[in-house]
C-alpha cells in the first residue's frame, strides 16, 4: 500500500489511507483517493477509484469502490471496460452503472446501465447481467441482427464453448427472413 498519508493500526489490522494510494495485490491493483481496509478480511472502501484486473484487463472504476470479498466487489456511480487507453481518454466502449456488483470468479450485475461509445451513450438497460469471469467460460454471446435486401431480416445467436485455455469453438445459429435458417461454425486453436 502506497500512499500520501497512512494510518495503521496493528491491533485491529485497519488501515486508513489519504492521498494518491495504491494498493497493489497478486492480481491487479486498486487506485484511489482515500481508503478504509481491513487487511485481515481484505475488504475495504476506496473513494474516486479505479480498480485494474491483470488477467483480463478489466478496469473498473466509481466514487465508491467496495472490495466485499477475495474476489468480490461493489461499486456506486461506476463503469468498466477493458480498453486500456490514457488518462484523460475516453475508451473506445464503456459500460456505466449506478450499482455494479462483480464477482470475478462468476458474473457483473449492473443496474441502470448504459453501453457507450466514447463515453456517448449508446443503449441503455435496466438491469444487466455479464461475465466477469477471469478466463473463458462456455455460454451464448451477444445476438447479430442484421437487415439486407439479400437475406431480409435476421438473427444470429452464438454459442462459445470454451474447450481448454487453448482451444475454443463457436457455434452459430439463426434465421434470415428470406433465407431461412442458418447454422456455422468456427473453430480455434
Amino acid at each position: 500500500i502506497n500512499a500520501d498519508r497512512i494510518q495503521y493500526n496493528t491491533s485491529s489490522q485497519q488501515v486508513e489511507a489519504v492521498g494518491n494510494l495504491k494498493l497493489r495485490e497478486r492480481y491487479g491493483e486498486i487506485r484511489a483517493t482515500k481508503a478504509a481496509i481491513d487487511l485481515e478480511k481484505r475488504t475495504g472502501l476506496f473513494s474516486e477509484a479505479t480498480l485494474f484486473r491483470y488477467e483480463n484487463n478489466l478496469h473498473l472504476s466509481g466514487d465508491l469502490l467496495e472490495k466485499t470479498g477475495k474476489s468480490t466487489y461493489h461499486l456506486e456511480n461506476g463503469k468498466f471496460t477493458s480498453c486500456t487507453t490514457e488518462e484523460d481518454e475516453a475508451p473506445p466502449w464503456s459500460i456505466w452503472s449506478n450499482d455494479i456488483k462483480v464477482d470475478l470468479s462468476g458474473y457483473a450485475r449492473l443496474k441502470h446501465a448504459t453501453f457507450r461509445i466514447k463515453d456517448v451513450p449508446v443503449l441503455y438497460s435496466p438491469y444487466l447481467l455479464l461475465p466477469a469471469l477471469v478466463g473463458n467460460k462456455s455460454g451464448f454471446l451477444f445476438p447479430e441482427f442484421s437487415k439486407s435486401e439479400r437475406s431480409g431480416t435476421g438473427i444470429i445467436v452464438p454459442f462459445f464453448i470454451s474447450l481448454t485455455p487453448s482451444y475454443d469453438t463457436t457455434i452459430y445459429g439463426g434465421d434470415y427472413s428470406k433465407r431461412g435458417t442458418v447454422v456455422g461454425a468456427e473453430f480455434r486453436y
